[in-house]
């Protein structure tokens, strides 16, 4: 029976060997390599004008405390083999949890600092109550989401600005597929799995866009964009 076994799983294997298709070598040019590169430069300095919009937002709120972010952004571009367009990874770096909880700590004491003396005596023996100052909705509160929304909106005006470096035909398309890069910290199990943001717009549109057939407000429209 052991023998028996041991013979079908070989002849199961073997099976599975001979149906599987032999890999296809795929070769991209040095002209489109080179122009996928610039694409993904563009993209990391996308992701750290977002870092640095962030970090204007934070000293508003909290001079002293600098939000520290995880990593670098790691960023891959790659052209797919059967003409379907071109693909890039984007990891963008998460905000260090600690420096967040110290930023909103400084956030506090600030704001507390912020609030006026209930009066104040004047020489004439009376005392003048200020009227509260109202609270300013200007001054950053969320952090994490606000990061979301710059890197974003950095990422959309970087993928329209591929209309004049990505090697896109216009039955292909331009695809983001965005994650958040902190794996480099152990995740809470009771937090929700980190999501992936897809960015997709059409070779079509983009041509479009590079021949001002269409303006970047429409062809930002024209992004479609998922949740995963």
């Amino acid at each position: 029976m052991l023998v028996r076994v041991i013979t079908a799983a070989v002849i199961v294997g073997t099976g599975v060997s001979i149906g599987a298709q032999t890999p296809q070598t795929f070769q991209v040019s040095p002209g489109d390599q080179s122009q996928l590169q610039a694409f993904e430069t563009s993209l990391r300095v996308a992701v750290a004008n977002a870092g640095r919009q962030l970090a204007v937002r934070a000293r508003q709120a909290a001079p002293n405390i600098q939000l520290q972010f995880e990593s670098e952004a790691r960023i891959k571009a790659v052209m797919l083999p059967e003409g379907e367009g071109v693909q890039c990874f984007v990891d963008v770096p998460g905000i260090r949890p600690e420096s967040v909880v110290q930023w909103e700590i400084a956030r506090l004491l600030n704001s507390q600092g912020r609030r006026p003396d209930p009066g104040r005596p004047v020489s004439t023996g009376a005392v003048v109550t200020p009227k509260p100052e109202p609270e300013n909705p200007v001054l950053m509160t969320d952090p994490v989401r606000e990061y979301s929304e710059f890197a974003h909106d950095a990422l959309v005006e970087a993928l329209l600005d591929g209309a004049s470096s990505v090697p896109v035909k216009p039955s292909q398309s331009l695809t983001l597929i965005v994650g958040d890069g902190t794996s480099g910290l152990p995740m809470n199990p009771l937090a929700q799995p980190p999501r992936l943001l897809y960015l997709r717009i059409k070779g079509d549109d983009l041509i479009a866009l590079r021949e001002s057939r269409i303006t970047r407000d429409e062809a930002k429209k024209r992004i479609r964009q998922w949740v995963y």
